[in-house]
């Protein structure tokens, strides 16, 4: 059984998923994991022609302010399984890592997407 955190978590991702594919991404894999890390959701932004890391933080209340929504460890890990993917699949391609931010109060959604915010 899934707890509530995973739950709410997947149910977040796919939001963000259906957010994605209505501004013209396509994606391309969800939950990539790799002995180095996970990468939530990879797509391919097709307007700028680029292969999207998303790391997806969610929250049940408006609260990003009070932490680091990315660690510095975090982001570590998800280059690392970003390049690796990109070695496999897509070696020709530019690339990217996004952030985006989902606070959901159990009726309605917001999204916050912060493009690029390291490479």
């Amino acid at each position: 059984m899934k707890s509530y955190k995973k739950t709410f978590g997947s149910m977040n991702e796919n939001i963000v998923s259906s957010y994605l594919k209505s501004n013209n991404y396509t994606i391309i894999e969800t939950n990539y994991r790799h002995n180095l890390g996970e990468i939530d959701i990879i797509a391919k932004d097709k307007l700028n022609e680029c292969i999207c890391f998303i790391e997806v933080k969610s929250k049940f209340i408006d609260n990003f302010d009070t932490y680091p929504p990315v660690t510095k460890y975090q982001l570590n890990r998800i280059k690392r399984s970003a390049f690796v993917y990109l070695k496999k699949f897509f070696p020709n391609e530019n690339a990217r890592i996004d952030l985006i931010k989902v606070v959901n109060n159990g009726t309605n959604s917001s999204i916050d997407h912060i493009k690029d915010i390291t490479w």
